[in-house]
């Protein structure tokens, strides 16, 4: 999910226009290493070649995502095509500036209903968690853990809001694997994380 956009303004970011930062040669190299980055470390793709974006989206809301926990700059989505490997696909990412430096991040693929700060807790999570259980069942430790997509279930009320379920594709060196994902708030409005169906 990736919020409310729009493609039809060009609003002032740090006193450019969007669509010139977005034209620059530097921004497109920011982008390309941070993807690059993050394709390499957990995306489908383990040797990326990053598009320049085929379209930018300029969200009308903005969200706190890792790096800019306060949106002050206007926030936009690049939709960037990787390819390079057996099936090429999609990727948005999310972009800002914060502190006159663009910030970046990747929005999984698939259908999650979590927003960038609980995608990011929950990859983290996730990978590291699959990454022992890989190494247990005989995988390098060099070997990477992937999140390949997700798949939103269905969704419930709970004590304090409502909770939902998802499936995560996760590949190892043996390959595919399915893990569900529940997401619940809590008393203090944090939302947390199991890997197990209810």
């Amino acid at each position: 999910m990736v919020g409310d956009t729009s493609n039809a303004a060009d609003p002032l970011v740090d006193g450019r226009r969007l669509s010139a930062i977005v034209a620059s040669a530097q921004y497109r190299e920011d982008l390309t290493r941070y993807l690059t980055g993050y394709e390499s470390w957990v995306g489908p793709c383990p040797d990326p070649h990053i598009s320049a974006p085929i379209e930018t989206l300029v969200l009308q809301q903005t969200i706190p995502f890792p790096g800019v926990p306060t949106p002050i700059e206007p926030q936009w989505i690049d939709i960037v095509r990787v390819t390079g490997c057996a099936q090429p696909y999609e990727r948005p990412v999310y972009a800002t500036l914060r502190d006159g430096k663009t910030v970046f991040f990747a929005q999984l693929l698939g259908s999650t209903r979590a927003q960038p700060y609980l995608q990011d807790r929950t990859v983290k999570r996730l990978v590291a968690e699959q990454k022992q259980s890989a190494i247990a069942s005989g995988c390098e430790q060099t070997q990477p853990v992937r999140v390949l997509t997700t798949a939103y279930v269905s969704e419930s009320g709970s004590e304090y809001g409502k909770a939902w379920r998802e499936n995560w594709t996760v590949a190892n060196c043996h390959g595919l694997k399915q893990v569900p994902v529940s997401f619940k708030p809590d008393h203090a409005g944090r939302i947390s994380i199991s890997f197990e169906a209810w």
